[in-house]
């Protein structure tokens, strides 16, 4: 009648759960999908194995990425480069490799 709505206390928690899964890298569909995985009568010690698995992996790739970028840079930084040589930027052709090989995995 009023307009309020009640939760159970739990909800808040849920909130706060999707809000740090979205800082560390799920998307709400994956949170939607672990939500509904924890919360189904049904649910399976396999079937969180695998939902762990998979975004396990998917960190895994994202860490060597950022590993690979990060050596890059510190490659860069202690080069003696010419960076005002042709307007050439290393650092420009280094996001621009890395965008290149995450469509690449993307596309079939």
């Amino acid at each position: 009648p009023s307009g309020y709505r009640d939760y159970p206390p739990s909800a808040l928690d849920d909130v706060r759960a999707v809000r740090q899964g979205q800082r560390l890298g799920f998307t709400l569909g994956e949170m939607q999908a672990f939500m509904a995985l924890q919360q189904s009568p049904t649910r399976t010690h396999v079937a969180l194995a695998q939902f762990i698995a998979e975004k396990r992996a998917q960190l895994d790739a994202r860490i060597a990425q950022m590993t690979a970028f990060r050596d890059a840079l510190d490659h860069l930084a202690s080069a003696d480069y010419d960076w005002n040589a042709a307007g050439d930027c290393p650092i420009t052709r280094l996001l621009a490799a890395a965008y290149t090989a995450s469509q690449a995995e993307v596309m079939p």
